[in-house]
């Protein structure tokens, strides 16, 4: 009687343990992956810092006490070519985060990276053989 309590005991406790297990396994959340076609005309490296990466409409936003940028975090060349990849500034010129209407503040830049930290997002650079790609970090620079 006293090794079949024994036993009883031993499985609800690696029962608990395995339940708890595949809970926090099932809790992680992976983020989507976009990926954005760097172009040189539209982003600007940083003046002082080269894993900077400024686009032109945060940089021409009047009236702004915030500019949006990427942060590079990771390059890389030996990821398989993507299915689809979009154009960034379309991206954002077609999005709630832009007004072109306005005269100043266009940009909604911190709405812009908090959306965008939702994400894994990658840069591609075909200028490159193989083309590289630069995994980035979406942040604002308050001026």
């Amino acid at each position: 009687m006293k090794i079949l309590k024994r036993y009883i005991v031993l499985v609800v406790t690696l029962l608990g343990c395995f339940s708890h297990a595949q809970n926090d396994m099932t809790s992680y959340k992976f983020k989507d992956t976009i990926f954005f076609e760097l172009d040189e005309s539209y982003f600007l490296k940083g003046r002082y810092d080269e894993n900077l990466l400024y686009i032109k409409d945060a940089l021409k936003d009047e009236g702004s006490s915030e500019t949006f940028l990427f942060k590079i975090m990771e390059r890389r060349s030996d990821i398989a070519p993507p299915k689809k990849i979009e154009n960034f500034q379309q991206y954002i010129r077609n999005s709630d985060f832009f007004n072109e209407e306005k005269k100043v503040n266009k940009l909604r830049d911190y709405r812009l990276a908090s959306h965008l930290q939702n994400f894994t997002i990658y840069l591609v650079d075909y200028n490159c053989e193989p083309p590289k790609y630069f995994r980035v970090y979406p942040l604002t620079e308050i001026e």
